[in-house]
């Protein structure tokens, strides 16, 4: 089943109105906010206390079966290492906060903060008291289940570990990744063996984190050893200041959403090779729309997948902040594209330092960039008008109904100064959009899949 984008002019209003304020419309009926439950009022079927550093389905846990809550106590404790739990489709083992946060004060040799080894269809809540934590929240308001400070990484996921949800986790200061789920020929788990369904990350908050925000799947796809994804949604969470991309999604082949994320100062170690927002890496083919992206050292999105995906209702703010040569909004490389269209849709892009929109896909017949605001991009008196929109002389893309404007007064935002970028009535950018009527444009039904 496929949702379907219902016929109609869009207007490129919608591209500023969607994000700049907390509920963010997206162009397709929103049906992925899931609905968070309190899961402590349930009861617990068992508990893991403080003392215990390793939980094993196979062994001191064995009694535990799908569908079982598992508590565990909230106190300040070390790592967690969690093996060998099962659950099955519909009946997921969950494991939530029991009693207040859990604080884990991790040492930087600790590879994780709680690590999930071999371990499918479940999930790792910190809904045990409050749901307040992710993009929704200002940082000083975060009330997060667990709280993870200081380790190697905050949340991985490893060794078979696939139908997964990951919600209402904080991860601070963490030494290398923040939450990480991917299997790799390394651990022995190869793509003919193995694939890693249905993954799913939602109202996280993340900070100070050494490399990336996120790591999910094999940045190496093109070597076709390490396994691909189905079905990933990467949604609602807080990221700020990572040392390398806020969020990045490898080899997710079908069925990926990354969206109504919030990514700021992303990318401030200002590694050459990760300089994104959000990366779109190797053999993904993700959707990503309605995400907020502020003071990216490097680009905004960076999208070097398979192409046939869709970049729509983003709102970037100054990417490029301390890289020039890196410094655009929007980036669509040749990458790994195998004849596949990409459209880039009613996204604001705000002061980059180079260019609005870079694209580079000469693959597929007829790509689509449309219905975009780009607003004073760095290099617009050197290089003219293809500081807003460089395509370098393809043939292969349609660009039309872009508003493009030399500086951020003309487009009339409500208070741009204080970040406030929905339009005032009188604004140029109004009813100047591409009529998109009868496209068919499609979208995954991730509401389905998630449940499976």
């Amino acid at each position: 089943m496929e949702a379907k984008l219902a016929p109609g002019t869009i207007l490129i209003v919608l591209a500023v109105l969607a994000l700049v304020l907390a509920g963010c419309t997206p162009l397709r009926p929103e049906k992925d906010k899931k609905d968070v439950l309190n899961i402590e009022s349930s009861g617990c079927e068992h508990t893991i206390g403080p003392k215990v550093l390793k939980a094993n389905g196979f062994e001191n846990f064995a009694a535990v079966a799908p569908g079982d809550t598992v508590c565990i106590e909230a106190r300040v404790r070390p790592a967690l290492k969690l093996f060998n739990f099962q659950g099955e489709p519909g009946n997921p083992i969950v494991f939530v906060n029991s009693g207040g946060p859990v604080i884990i004060q991790g040492r930087s040799d600790d590879y994780a903060g709680i690590t999930i080894q071999n371990s499918e269809h479940i999930r790792l809540t910190g809904t045990g008291v409050s749901e307040k934590c992710g993009a929704s929240y200002p940082p000083d308001e975060q009330q997060c289940g667990y709280v993870i400070i200081g380790s190697g990484r905050g949340v991985a996921g490893t060794d078979r570990t696939g139908h997964i949800e990951i919600d209402h986790v904080e991860v601070q200061g963490s030494h290398n990744v923040g939450i990480k789920v991917k299997s790799d020929e390394e651990e022995g788990v190869t793509r003919n063996d193995w694939v890693q369904y249905h993954t799913y990350l939602h109202h996280n908050y993340l900070h100070n984190i050494g490399t990336e925000g996120f790591y999910i799947g094999s940045s190496y796809y093109d070597e076709g050893l390490d396994p691909v994804l189905e079905g990933v949604d990467i949604s609602y969470n807080l990221i700020r200041r990572t040392g390398w991309d806020g969020l990045q999604v490898g080899s997710a082949v079908k069925d990926c959403v990354i969206h109504h994320n919030r990514i700021i100062e992303a990318s401030q170690a200002n590694n050459p090779s990760q300089q994104s927002g959000i990366m779109n890496n190797r053999g993904s083919v993700c959707d990503i729309y309605n995400n907020y992206i502020v003071d990216s050292v490097g680009r905004g999105i960076y999208v070097q997948g398979n192409g046939g995906n869709q970049i729509y209702n983003n709102v970037i703010i100054r990417p490029g902040r301390l890289e020039s040569d890196k410094g655009d909004g929007i980036v669509v490389t040749r990458g790994s594209n195998k004849g596949q269209n990409v459209f880039i849709g009613n996204n604001t892009i705000i002061e980059p330092k180079r260019s609005g929109i870079r694209f580079r896909n000469d693959q597929g017949d007829e790509n689509l960039i449309q219905n975009n605001i780009i607003v004073a991009p760095g290099t617009l008196a050197r290089d003219g008008g293809v500081a807003y929109i460089d395509i370098r002389g393809l043939t292969n893309v349609i660009a039309s109904g872009n508003l493009l404007a030399p500086a951020v007064t003309q487009v009339r935002f409500s208070n741009a100064e204080a970040g406030d970028y929905s339009l005032l009535s009188a604004s140029p950018t109004v009813n100047i959009g591409a009529d998109l009527t009868g496209e068919e444009t499609t979208f995954p039904n991730f509401e389905a899949a998630i449940k499976q």
